[in-house]
């Protein structure tokens, strides 16, 4: 029975070098360590893990566990044993995004569209009180024209008939 199988959450790569890379406690005894350098790169994980989540930082073990041991090699990646390929973890192009990534991009598209809507409708009140204020300067314009005394211009041409 896996560790996915039993607890329903699958095991992080750091969970998964540590498992790989200690064996189990003999006679009551310490859990032990191949080497030094083994358990030296699982410290220097498990801290970057602790340090990015008190920093309140999204914590992504894969990325942690590629900056301490290394991206892959050889299509496989390092400390994991033959279980793990770079398909597993670096998936191409063609696949579907993993289901995080497919959530957010979900949400900042409904951002965009509900923003995109928002500005639409300020565009068109805007659209609208230029128009309205067109009318009102035209009408405005068009009353002042209407209501300007005409004697003033029959005045004038009179006087201009009566110096001939």
């Amino acid at each position: 029975m896996t560790i996915l199988d039993r607890t329903g959450i699958e095991p992080s790569p750091i969970d998964c070098f540590k498992k790989f890379h200690v064996s189990k406690p003999k006679n009551g005894g310490e859990e032990s360590w191949p080497s030094e350098k083994a358990k030296e790169l699982f410290e220097k994980m498990e801290n970057k893990k602790v340090a990015a989540t008190e920093d309140e930082n999204e914590v992504d073990d894969w990325d942690i566990y590629k900056e301490v041991i290394g991206g892959p090699s050889h299509g496989r990646i390092l400390g994991l044993g033959g279980g793990y390929s770079t398909k597993d973890v670096y998936p191409s192009d063609d696949q579907d995004c993993n289901k995080r990534i497919c959530l957010e991009r979900e949400e900042e598209h409904e951002k965009l569209k509900e923003e995109v809507k928002d500005l639409k409708s300020v565009l068109y009140e805007l659209k609208d009180l230029v128009q309205s204020m067109r009318e009102n300067n035209s009408n405005t314009y068009a009353r002042s024209r209407q209501s300007a005394p005409m004697d003033n211009v029959e005045s004038c041409s009179d006087a201009h008939l009566e110096d001939e």
